[in-house]
């Protein structure tokens, strides 16, 4: 069986997958090299806004995936079965799947960038939304439309590192490209090539990632918790000779 999973609630979840082994055979619909199986009960972060594709072999026993309830008081569940009429099995936490060390890896390509950004994530006063406010929402200390635009040129490799200093999670996505993680907390990535456009940092957690310019725009980048957005955490990148007729007094609520 293929199952895609995707989250489309602003939080991250930590998913039990319980009854079989089972791979991840894509994350965020990049394929993973080397997919090897997990042991049943590996559970699964899933961003918000992020995808996971899991394969398995049905068994003739009951498979669950559930949300872990210590994280939201939550008690959706989803189960397979032969007959298809078993209830959910009550799965506890398990082991946490991590990309950083999954499948088999690959060269990361020439290790030469023409941009780095460093990008810190904090919180902190500032106007937001008509108002002024303490928000978890600041991208190098400011917020949009005050955050720097990331400038790059056509074929540029561009490496930017995150940080985040708040006190909560932030799913940054980043329209029109994927980005590749190359380190997390200085150890580097190690298994499969792990591509995504929608990355967890969470509170403490500084990531670098990597990407070729190859998709000529002004794109936004911005966190998929859309509450955290609304209150400024959102920035752009622009290539080199790429205009908009829309203007800062043309912002939309």
């Amino acid at each position: 069986m293929l199952l895609r999973l995707v989250n489309s609630s602003e939080e991250p979840h930590r998913i039990h997958v319980g009854g079989t082994p089972y791979t991840v055979k894509a994350i965020d619909g990049n394929p993973i090299q080397g997919a090897t199986s997990l042991t049943a009960g590996t559970d699964l972060l899933l961003a918000a806004g992020g995808r996971y594709d899991l394969a398995f072999t049905m068994p003739d026993a009951t498979v669950t995936l559930s949300i872990d309830v210590n994280e939201i008081p939550n008690t959706a569940a989803l189960a397979f079965s032969p007959g298809g009429t078993a209830p959910p099995v009550a799965l506890g936490t398990g082991p946490l799947f991590d990309p950083l060390t999954y499948g088999t890896a690959a060269p990361t390509g020439e290790d030469r960038y023409d941009r780095a950004f460093d990008l810190r994530l904090d919180d902190g006063f500032g106007f937001a939304m008509g108002g002024f406010n303490y928000v978890s929402s600041s991208i190098n200390g400011r917020l949009y439309p005050a955050v720097p635009m990331l400038m790059v040129s056509e074929g540029d490799r561009v490496k930017v590192r995150i940080a985040n200093r708040s006190l909560i999670d932030h799913p940054m996505h980043l329209h029109g490209h994927r980005v590749r993680v190359l380190s997390r907390n200085g150890v580097p990535a190690t298994g499969s090539p792990w591509w995504t456009d929608t990355l967890n940092v969470a509170p403490g957690e500084v990531f670098e990632v990597a990407f070729t310019a190859d998709n000529p725009g002004i794109w936004m980048d911005h966190c998929h918790n859309f509450k955290h957005g609304s209150d400024g955490m959102v920035m752009h990148l622009g290539y080199a000779g790429v205009t908009t007729p829309y203007t800062e007094d043309r912002i939309p609520e």
